[in-house]
């Protein structure tokens, strides 16, 4: 295991300029990322139809921004705006926003000068949960450009010869998991301590909740690229398709924001993605949540990341070893 994690490194060193841009976008990354999560504190940005006294005193509170035509849907997902509010007859109006029920009644109860529910405030997400949401879906999308040395050693036959020698295949597998997990798991703690320490930035959890926090996230990330390059044809293949599958799932789990659909089909199966389990766990932490509350959680993460191990193996010993003999 320990040759096969020197061998993917010197690999690794090789390729110097990808090296020097890759570590200078995730310490930029990481920076940019805990920066504005724990520093700049932005209002709802909320558009409304043409200009309205009336809409202007009710959300003073919002970012008002002023529109001619309803915006589309794509600028609600891109995060341009939050919500769209049109005013209607009899003092009603309509609102259009992805984000999560909480946050659409209070945009109603402000246009209505109701109090507020006291839940949407418990339902607002703290430093340390955005500054993950933040981190997941780079150390994810990481995670599957890291595996690029199992994709070669696919691309070149390479595997083929090991599954002859008597090196443990096991152990094979095992080696490039440990690069992978190291390789994104050692510099983004490293740039949260520095930033927390030298940079005294609140980050929200301690140093030692992102210890353990990251390694679940590197994990998973770690059991799934290993996963999609199994179960391609080519490094390339395995690169493009978990990138796209990481993209997606990653943005409808609520990486960057908590969204619903008002579907309840639709909100059910985002429950299945494990990065919207992650980011209950965590959310649930560091509002206080008692450990039975997030047990649930917990355990569903970790058995998705060891059911994918435990695939990837079973899989390539049966393509490798099991064909050889």
């Amino acid at each position: 295991m320990i040759s096969v994690f020197k061998n993917n490194f010197v690999r690794l060193l090789s390729r110097k300029h990808y090296i020097i841009v890759f570590f200078m976008m995730i310490i930029g990354s990481i920076f940019m990322g805990v920066y504005f999560s724990s520093t700049v504190k932005t209002k709802p940005t909320v558009a409304i139809f043409k200009e309205s006294l009336v809409l202007k005193e009710a959300l003073n509170e919002f970012d008002l921004k002023v529109v001619e035509t309803i915006p589309k849907k794509s600028e609600l997902i891109l995060g341009k705006y939050d919500a769209f509010v049109m005013p209607l007859e009899n003092d009603l109006y309509e609102i259009q926003t992805i984000k999560n029920d909480d946050f659409k009644t209070l945009l109603t109860t402000t246009l209505h000068h109701e109090q507020q529910p006291q839940s949407s405030n418990e339902n607002s997400r703290g430093i340390g949960t955005t500054i993950l949401g933040y981190l997941m879906m780079f150390l994810l999308l990481q995670s599957v450009s890291f595996m690029f040395v199992f994709g070669e050693d696919k691309d070149l036959k390479q595997i083929v010869r090991i599954a002859a020698s008597p090196l443990s295949f096991s152990k094979y597998l095992s080696g490039h998991a440990l690069f992978n997990f190291l390789m994104i798991y050692l510099p983004t703690f490293l740039t949260l301590t520095i930033t927390k320490t030298l940079f005294k930035f609140d980050i929200g959890f301690s140093l030692l909740y992102y210890l353990f926090f990251l390694a679940l996230l590197c994990s998973f990330g770690t059991a799934y690229s290993l996963l999609a390059n199994t179960f391609a044809d080519t490094a390339d293949n395995a690169n493009m398709l978990g990138s796209s599958i990481i993209l997606l799932t990653t943005i409808l789990s609520g990486s960057f924001y908590s969204f619903s659909e008002n579907n309840s089909f639709f909100d059910a199966l985002l429950y299945i993605l494990p990065q919207k389990n992650y980011l209950i766990l965590v959310d649930s932490v560091e509002k206080g949540k008692s450990l039975l509350h997030v047990l649930p959680q917990l355990f569903y993460f970790i058995v998705i990341v060891c059911s994918l191990f435990l695939i990837s193996v079973i899989k390539n010993k049966k393509d490798y070893v099991q064909h050889n003999d």
